[in-house]
């Protein structure tokens, strides 16, 4: 029954979609990485949270809980509609079930490029590291060079003093 509310009133790609909206939204990132209250005495007024941790991970749970059931879904009517025994909305279960793989299929190839970029970000990172030590290293040396001069025109004064 879910499985036919969902494909009828808004299909189960776009709900899905609205609930990885969701998930991805800044007030429930924010509360993710929030440990206190809606509103504690450490924070301004202007730094009002509109949701608690407690809650995004409430709704992780819940959201957890409605894939396990899609899925469940899925494998318990099965992938053939004509076959004898099965509901006659098993067809829209199929064809839920398959908006529901390419949801997935799509996600994944989504997850592979996003780690692929990642792993660019990390050696680009790496590069500019290095680039950073080297002009870094390259300036203590210049300066170290600086104050040795200073310091030995410094002892020929004292030097120069003294005699």
């Amino acid at each position: 029954r879910l499985m036919q509310v969902l494909s009828d009133r808004i299909g189960v790609e776009d709900f899905n979609k609205r609930v990885e909206s969701l998930l991805r939204s800044d007030p429930i990132a924010t509360a993710r990485r929030d440990k206190g209250p809606h509103h504690s005495a450490g924070r301004k007024a202007h730094e009002f949270r509109m949701f608690t941790q407690r809650f995004a991970v409430l709704i992780d749970r819940k959201n957890a809980a409605i894939q396990d059931a899609l899925v469940r879904l899925f494998l318990d009517t099965g992938a053939d509609p004509g076959s004898p025994g099965k509901s006659p909305t098993a067809g829209a279960s199929t064809a839920a079930a398959g908006q529901y793989t390419d949801i997935i299929k799509m996600q994944s190839t989504e997850l592979q490029q996003l780690r692929e970029q990642n792993e660019k970000l990390q050696e680009e990172v790496g590069v500019l590291r290095k680039v950073q030590v080297s002009e870094d290293t390259r300036m203590l040396v210049w300066r170290n060079e600086a104050l040795n001069t200073h310091c030995a025109q410094l002892q020929q004064k004292v030097d120069d003093l003294t005699i």
